[in-house]
């Protein structure tokens, strides 16, 4: 082999070992390049997950289990603490309290506010174990701050009154009462909160001071203190419920009146011909004949039934068992119109037709048809059908408009008792929260 010829072998072998090894290096710098973004990514990706759930974990689980605390301590007490006060006193005062009605200032309401707010203080320091000495304080410290913090509420009450108050004379049934001790409801979860400032403000040294302090500064502080008032709340919405249906007791009475009268009725039709012939003898000569004057009568009557409520009609309100009773009287006929008209009036040859005659006819045709419509058609029993759709149709928007929905039961004379509306059949629950 010539030296021309080694020089160039020579020459193409380094060129192919450059290549090679600069292909080489190409190839793991994109790798390592490739490889270190792609772990890179995954890294901070895990990471980040890794650390935002530690985080959110740490973070959610502190904040609720302070909540399920707070939860927790109030169902402890929640419908333990029932107050001692004049729950009649305090429905009837409520509803009066509008920005100008006659309760504007009611200082009965104000006492009794006063005792269940400090009957609550009283309750948390013996629920938590305070001395008698530092209930006391506790007990002087709201007595400072009372008035304050009732006008401030009692403001907020007269603003909601004065939003859902509804004139009685607008509507056959109002619920203001009950209404007014839904919109106290709120005035008592501020008395609860200022209870627990009260145990939070350094005043006395109770091992719950954390857990009080906790609700005082969440938004949900008067929603959570409000149940250790549901059995007060409770009993003061059945007052309320009782007192609205007394107030609407004579407007629920003149609307069954009336509608009774009118549409609680039923009539029938019916037509007949009474022939009448009226016999006179008489003797002539040696022989007796006889003489007779025909009277047809064609009669028209229509009959009408109903309930008498002038006679009897009784409204009763059962509270204690939920029921509202209405007892009318029997179905009676309340009208009987006969039109009539002679067919036939013939006069016999020794017998002129009278008045009375024609009188009796009719009489007779009118006993027919009035005995018909009594004995012999529905009219009484449809009375009582009617009679039980009217009650319905009175009471049905009542008994579903309140939160303890009563049982309406009708009772009429001659037919029992009839069960007009059944919270249960329909299957409805009460729902006075």
């Amino acid at each position: 082999m010539n030296r021309k010829y080694f020089y160039a072998i020579s020459v193409l072998v380094v060129l192919l070992i450059g290549g090679i090894f600069l292909a080489y290096h190409q190839g793991e710098d994109h790798g390592l390049t490739v490889g270190f973004q792609a772990g890179f990514d995954e890294g901070e990706e895990m990471g980040y997950k890794t650390g935002s759930n530690d985080g959110f974990n740490r973070g959610f689980n502190k904040k609720f289990d302070d909540i399920y605390k707070i939860d927790s301590a109030f169902k402890d007490i929640s419908g333990q603490f029932k107050p001692s006060v004049d729950k009649v006193a305090i429905v009837n005062s409520l509803a009066e309290i509008t920005s100008d009605g006659p309760g504007r200032d009611s200082p009965g309401l104000e006492d009794n506010f006063k005792k269940i707010n400090k009957q609550f203080i009283s309750y948390l320091a013996n629920t938590y174990y305070l001395s008698n000495q530092e209930r006391e304080l506790l007990l002087q410290r709201y007595d400072a701050s009372h008035t304050d913090i009732y006008r401030a509420s009692f403001e907020d009450f007269v603003d909601l009154n004065n939003e859902t108050f509804i004139e009685d004379e607008e509507v056959l049934f109002t619920q203001n009462n009950f209404t007014s001790v839904s919109n106290f409801e709120g005035v008592l979860g501020k008395g609860a909160c200022l209870a627990m400032g009260l145990f939070t403000g350094s005043v006395v040294d109770v091992p719950v001071n954390s857990l009080f302090l906790s609700v005082a500064k969440e938004n949900f502080c008067e929603t959570i203190a409000t149940a250790a008032f549901l059995p007060l709340i409770e009993e003061l919405k059945r007052q309320a419920i009782i007192k609205d249906y007394e107030q609407s007791t004579i407007r629920i009475k003149s609307q069954i009146q009336r509608l009774v009268a009118e549409l609680a009725t039923s009539e029938v039709k019916k037509q007949t011909t009474v022939e009448k012939d009226f016999v006179t003898k008489v003797d002539w000569l040696i022989t007796t004949t006889t003489s007779w004057a025909d009277v047809d009568i064609d009669a028209t009557s229509v009959t009408k039934a109903g309930f008498k409520l002038q006679e009897y009609f009784e409204l009763v309100f059962d509270h204690e068992h939920k029921v509202i009773e209405v007892h009318l009287g029997k179905p009676q006929i309340l009208s009987h119109e006969v039109n009539y008209q002679a067919r036939n009036l013939d006069d016999g040859w020794a017998v002129s037709i009278k008045p009375e005659m024609v009188n009796q006819v009719i009489n007779e045709a009118r006993d027919i048809l009035y005995d018909h419509a009594l004995n012999n058609s529905n009219l009484l029993d449809k009375s009582w059908e009617n009679a039980q759709v009217v009650i319905k149709t009175i009471f049905q928007p009542i008994v579903l408009s309140t939160p303890e929905p009563y049982i309406v039961k009708l009772y009429a004379d001659g037919y029992g008792e009839k069960v007009i509306f059944s919270p249960e059949s329909q299957g409805i629950r009460k729902h006075l929260f």
